[in-house]
Order: structure tokens, then sequence, then C-alpha cells
């Protein structure tokens, strides 16, 4: 049986450059019983201040380049260490959702 109590995925570190970044994703499927959200961690992966799962706005709209908002904040911050970027499915209708990339896109 597939244990559906917490999908997600983590991403290897990543070093931004001095600017910070944005998130994105490409996804189908979403409402608000099957929505995705973002979070940020550190190497040891432990969640960044502001950039927890419970700070993210769900997404539940599906479609290209949908960005990643948490409370008050569009961008992440610059940092001098490596993070990693955790992608969680949410919802009673996990089925539904169809999440097909999360990109991270340096500011200019």
């Amino acid at each position: 049986p597939i244990d559906k109590t917490d999908p997600h995925f983590i991403s290897c570190p990543i070093q931004l450059g001095k600017t910070g970044a944005r998130i994105f994703v490409n996804a189908d499927g979403l409402s608000h019983q099957s929505s995705v959200k973002v979070e940020i961690l550190d190497e040891q992966f432990r969640p960044m201040p502001g950039y927890s799962g419970d700070s993210c706005v769900p997404i539940t709209e599906g479609g290209l380049r949908q960005p990643v908002l948490w409370q008050g904040k569009e961008a992440l911050e610059k940092y001098d260490h490596p993070i990693r970027v955790k992608v969680l499915l949410d919802g009673e209708r996990l089925e539904d959702a169809h999440l097909y990339a999360a990109y991270v896109v340096e500011e200019n």
C-alpha cells in the first residue's frame, strides 16, 4: 500500500545568488481539496523562519508558473548558506493533483 499521509519531495541543497529568488510550480487539478505548499529548509532540513509550510499560502489553482507566496512574502531572502525546497501536496483529494515542476528563479 502507498502511504498518502505526507506526500512531499525535498530538493538537494541549492545555493542562491546574492539577490534572493522566487519559486514557481507547474501543476494541474488543484483546488481547495488538493493544494500545493512549499517550505524552505536549511541544509539540515530545518524550516527557515517565515518560510514554513504553515506560512505558505496554499496554491489552489493549476497552471504554468504559479507563484509560491508566504504570508507577507513573495520572494526568498538572500542566504549565505544553501537551502532546500520542500514541496508538499495537501488536502482531501490528493489524487486530483498533478505536480509537474517546481523551480527556483533568481531575481535580477
